[in-house]
């Protein structure tokens, strides 16, 4: 692979609004308030050109929505047992 000219992109994707994933989050609902969720989802075609944009720059890593799920990394990364009781929290009721 030594001279070989590949680079790798890792891509962090947060909440993309495809009709699968809004219909499915739809489905889960009961009560909670996701619509919130619904509405400050990444449009796939947003998404899509992030991903080429951060390629074509050959990042090293990229993060769609940026400031989502770049933050949400980094958290998890400097303490993850209060984003693991974070996640238990929200996610517990669905």
């Amino acid at each position: 692979m030594r001279g070989s000219n590949v680079s790798i992109t890792m891509c962090i994707i947060g909440f993309i609004a495809t009709d699968n994933a809004v219909t499915a989050l739809g489905e889960i609902q009961n009560g909670l308030p996701l619509q919130r969720i619904i509405d400050s989802a990444a449009s796939p075609s947003d998404t899509a050109l992030d991903i080429i944009r951060g390629a074509a720059a050959r990042e090293k890593e990229m993060y769609t929505p940026f400031l989502k799920m770049y933050i949400t990394t980094w958290l998890t990364e400097v303490c993850p047992s209060l984003m693991h009781y974070i996640m238990r929290d929200v996610y517990s009721d669905v």
